[in-house]
């Protein structure tokens, strides 16, 4: 931009340039990201805001929002910084493997519903006993406090209510089964338990794709309902959480239908 002053001598002035209203809302950093469901993508979206005539503009708000996926944010009012950037807190996508999306909005201004995509991979981490259960067969197992042994592991969204880490201050112990359920039963997962040191437990039941299907909180009664017309693979999910947990337990998938 060019100032031009005519017929003055020896005169001088500060001149204060400021951005004009808010026309455009771009990514800087964070989009077309991966990773696992239920966790923070590695890198923290950015946008940056500019006036008409590209200038930078700062110190406006900028709220982010999920628009797909079920995720979660934290930090999702933001003010720009001096070079018009925003940066949202995280971004914790959801259990759906796609459709994570995002967007960010400044006023009336607001940038595409899917201005951030992301795709989630995988579904919780399971290690120590790996069993295919049988319906109506009791399975017996034990956690303890060595193997297993996961730091800040993420907290999962299901309609809203969290679970898989809201409990048991990061660290947890996973147990995961395999069953084949009929078409069209409902299958009911018992489970006897007793652990030490405040364990609490979790149940989750995905399909064989990755799907997401259930939960139930406190080792009660785990229901699936496999409504399909064909026999179905499921993956059942077992959780203690909570330091130094140890303990055994039954599961018992009994058909009520």
């Amino acid at each position: 931009m060019t100032f031009t002053a005519t017929g003055l001598s020896g005169a001088s002035a500060n001149v204060t340039l400021t951005a004009g209203l808010p026309t455009s809302i771009t990514v800087v950093a964070g989009n077309s990201q991966t990773a696992t469901i239920g966790t923070a993508v590695p890198v923290a979206p950015s946008v940056r805001v500019t006036d008409l005539d590209a200038n930078f503009v700062t110190d406006r708000l900028v709220t982010f929002a999920v628009t797909g996926g079920g995720g979660s944010l934290t930090g999702a009012n933001q003010f720009t910084d001096d070079v018009g950037v925003a940066r949202v807190g995280t971004w914790i996508l959801g259990t759906t493997t796609s459709g994570n999306a995002m967007t960010a909005n400044v006023g009336s201004l607001a940038g595409p519903a899917s201005l951030f995509t992301a795709t989630g991979t995988g579904r919780p981490a399971s290690c120590g006993v790996t069993v295919f259960m049988t319906v109506d067969i009791m399975t017996a197992a034990t956690l303890s406090a060595s193997p297993c042994l996961l730091q800040n592991a993420p907290t999962f969204m299901i309609g809203g209510n969290p679970f898989f880490g809201s409990q048991g201050g990061g660290t947890y112990f996973y147990d995961r089964y395999l069953i084949d359920i009929p078409a069209g039963a409902i299958v009911r997962f018992e489970v006897t338990e007793s652990f030490s040191n405040n364990g609490f437990g979790y149940f989750a039941a995905y399909m064989e794709s990755g799907a997401f299907v259930a939960y139930e909180a406190g080792f009660g009664a785990l229901t699936v309902n496999n409504n399909s017309a064909a026999v179905r693979r499921y993956q059942i999910i077992l959780t203690a959480s909570g330091s130094g947990v140890t303990g055994a337990y039954t599961m018992l998938p009994r058909r009520i239908l």
